[in-house]
């Protein structure tokens, strides 16, 4: 007979892992300004966030808003939320779309 690939315990460290990355990444997510109330923009504002696939957290740690040319920080705001002038809006500094372009 052939030796298991991992013990029973493993299975279920690993499953436990599984069973609680949702939980994690809800936990990671929440923590992410929410800048503009997704039920107060304009339809065009929202097609202009689906077009250019604006998300609230940047993927990659070296494109988000703070670093684009196209944002800045708003005056008397939250130190999270700045200004778009692509989306024309508010965005979260740590947001990104396609498009970003690294400020000069």
């Amino acid at each position: 007979m052939t030796e298991p690939a991992f013990t029973r315990r493993e299975l279920l460290q690993r499953g436990g892992l599984i069973a609680a990355a949702p939980l994690l990444h809800a936990c990671d997510t929440a923590v992410t300004a929410l800048c503009a109330d997704p039920d107060f923009l304009s339809r065009g504002e929202e097609q202009m966030r689906k077009t250019l696939q604006y998300s609230e957290r940047s993927t990659t740690a070296a494109q988000v808003c703070s670093s684009c040319q196209f944002f800045s920080v708003a005056v008397g705001e939250g130190q999270e939320c700045g200004h778009c002038n692509i989306l024309d809006g508010r965005v979260n500094q740590l947001a990104h779309c396609t498009s970003w372009a690294l400020r000069s």
